[in-house]
C-alpha cells in the first residue's frame, strides 16, 4: 500500500518530549498466542501529512494504551519527521517493540539523515525500515539506489548485529529469470537482513473467500527463496468501507479475511503486521479509479472505537481487549468575541472560531437582528476563522448571532452586540463637564448676590471670577 507521506521528511524532526512514567497495562495471554504479534501504525487522525499535521505526543500515548490492551507487542512505523520519531520511545514505555521506518523519496532533501535519525531509536526499535514500497510507488529510485541506502544503514548502525530491512510487494524480492523461467533472489532482498513483504488481496481482485490463501502463497514463494534469512509479512488487510459503496468492501468481508489470515498466520508460523491497526482518514488510495478506500483500511476506526474485526482480532489473535462501542459525540464550541462599539461608516469586524474534540466540520449561518446575512449554511472547517465584516453604514444597536450545526448533527450559537453611533462631536469649544462648572458657578454668585443685595449689573462679572477660580483648583 503505498502512503503518499514524503513530506514527513520535510519537515523537521520533532524533539522528543521528556519521558513520562506510564504504568504498564498487563495482560494474560493464552499459550497457544505466538510471541509476536504486529500491526502497523499510522497515527494521523486529521489533515495527514501531506498538510503537515504534527503528531502529539497526547494522542501516541492514547494509542499505545489501546494496543497494549489489544495484545499488541509489536509495531511498524512509517517515517521520522512530524512527531513520528517519538513512536519507538513512546511505545517501549508500554512494553511495545517497534520497527522504526524511514520515509526515503526522491523529494526529500536528506534521506540520509533520515536514516541516522531512525538508528538513534536502535536501543528501543526491533529494526529499522529503510523506505517503504519505494520501488512499488515508483518514488524516483532504482533498485540499485535502494540497495545502496539499505547499505548506509548497516554502515552506520551501532551494533552490527541489529537488524536493517526494507519493505516492498512481494515480487520485488522474487523475479522470473529469464534464462530458467523460474523464480529467483533479487539483489534487494540480498542486501536486506530481513524481509518485509507487503500482500494486498483486494488491489489484485482477489476474492475475499481466497484471499488469505493468496497471501499464503506469495509469502511462501518468497520463502522458499530465501530459507536463511527472516520473512515477515509487513503489510496485509483488507478495506471495511469505499465510498462509493462497493461489495467488496465491507466490515463483513473484513472480518472473514483477517479471520481466515490469522488461522494460516498461527499454522505456519509466520511473523506478521497486520493492516492496518486505525482508519486514517486523509488518506486517498482509489480502487478502479472509482472506489476511495483509503481511509478505511483500519480494524480500529479513527475515533479510537473497534470494528467488528478489530474486536475479533484483539480477542483471537492479539489475546486482549477492545471496546466497540462509539463514544458520544462532543458538541462544537465557539470563542465570545466582545461586543462591539464602532462610528458610521468606521470599519469593524467579528472573529469567530468553532472548535469540535470530534475533529469535524459542519455549516453556519450568520444573522443580524434574526436576519439571515449573505448566504445561509456556509461551510466550516474545525479550527479556522470566521470573518464576518459588520455593517457600519446605519446608526444603532443590533445583535450579530453566528448559528452552527456540526457533521454528528450537534449545534452552538454565539452573540455579538454592534452598536453603531456617530463620531465624538469635538468642535464644541466648551466641554459638558466644562458646562456644569460654569453652571454651579452661576449658582454660587447667584446665591451671593441674592444675600448681599449686590446690584444685578455685578453678577456676570462675578460668575466668571468664581468660574476661572474652580478652574484653577
Amino acid at each position: 500500500m503505498v502512503l503518499f507521506l514524503f513530506l514527513i521528511s520535510l519537515t523537521s524532526v520533532q524533539g522528543i518530549e521528556e519521558e513520562t512514567n506510564v504504568t504498564n497495562i498487563e495482560v494474560e495471554q493464552e499459550p497457544t498466542v505466538l510471541d509476536f504479534r504486529g500491526m502497523a501504525y499510522g497515527p494521523f487522525r486529521g489533515v495527514g501529512p501531506d498538510k503537515t499535521e504534527i503528531v502529539s505526543r497526547a494522542n501516541l500515548e492514547e494509542d499505545m494504551g489501546i494496543l497494549k490492551e489489544m495484545g499488541v507487542n509489536h509495531i511498524r512505523s512509517y517515517g521520522i519527521g512530524l512527531g513520528l520519531n517519538q513512536i519507538p520511545f513512546i511505545a517501549a514505555q508500554y512494553d511495545i517493540t517497534t520497527a522504526t521506518g524511514t520515509w526515503i523519496h526522491s523529494g526529500n532533501p536528506d534521506n540520509f539523515g533520515e536514516i541516522d535519525t531512525a538508528l538513534t531509536a536502535e536501543d528501543v526499535s526491533s529494526m529499522v525500515i529503510v523506505g517503504n514500497e519505494v520501488l512499488t510507488g515508483a518514488v524516483g529510485f532504482s533498485e540499485a539506489e535502494l540497495v545502496a541506502f539499505i547499505e548506509y544503514a548497516k554502515d552506520n548502525r551501532e551494533d552490527p548485529n541489529f537488524p536493517i530491512a526494507t519493505a516492498e510487494e512481494w515480487g520485488f524480492f522474487a523475479k522470473t529469470s529469464p534464462l530458467t523461467n523460474s523464480t529467483v533472489t533479487t539483489a534487494l532482498g540480498n542486501a536486506t537482513d530481513v524481509i518485509i513483504i507487503h500482500a494486498h488481496p483486494a488491489w489484485h481482485k482477489v476474492p475475499v473467500a481466497d484471499a488469505a490463501d493468496w497471501v499464503l502463497e506469495k509469502y511462501n514463494e518468497v520463502a522458499s527463496l530465501y530459507p536463511e534469512k527472516r520473512i515477515i509479512l509487513g503489510e496485509t488487510g483488507w478495506p471495511s468501507s469505499s465510498v462509493p459503496e462497493n461489495e467488496l468492501f465491507t466490515e463483513a468481508n473484513q472480518l472473514t479475511f483477517f479471520t481466515d489470515l490469522m488461522k494460516l498466520i498461527d499454522e505456519n508460523d509466520i511473523e506478521a503486521y497486520l493492516f492496518q491497526a486505525f482508519d486514517e482518514n486523509w488518506k486517498q488510495e482509489i480502487y478502479e479509479n472509482d472506489y476511495a478506500i483509503g481511509p478505511h483500511w483500519g480494524v480500529i476506526e479513527e475515533k479510537r472505537y473497534a470494528k467488528p474485526a478489530g474486536v475479533h482480532i484483539a480477542e483471537n489473535y492479539f489475546g486482549g481487549t477492545i471496546s466497540s462501542e462509539a463514544p458520544d459525540p462532543i458538541a462544537p464550541t465557539v470563542n465570545s468575541p466582545s461586543d462591539i462599539q464602532v462610528d458610521v461608516s468606521a470599519t469593524a469586524s467579528i472573529t469567530w472560531t468553532i472548535s469540535d474534540e470530534d475533529g469535524v466540520g459542519g455549516t453556519y449561518t450568520v444573522f443580524k437582528n434574526n436576519v439571515v446575512q449573505g448566504v445561509a449554511n456556509l461551510s466550516y472547517t474545525e479550527g479556522n476563522a470566521i470573518t464576518w465584516t459588520v455593517d457600519t453604514s446605519t446608526e444603532g444597536v443590533f445583535e450579530y448571532k453566528i448559528e452552527f450545526i456540526d457533521e454528528t448533527g450537534l449545534s452552538g450559537n454565539d452573540i455579538v452586540v454592534v452598536t453603531v453611533g456617530t463620531p465624538s462631536d469635538t468642535s464644541s469649544a466648551v466641554s459638558s463637564s466644562e458646562n456644569s462648572e460654569l453652571s454651579e458657578a452661576s449658582s454660587a454668585v447667584s446665591s451671593i448676590v441674592e444675600e448681599s443685595n449686590f446690584i444685578g449689573f455685578i453678577l456676570p462679572f462675578a460668575t466668571f471670577i468664581v468660574y476661572r477660580l474652580k478652574k484653577h483648583n
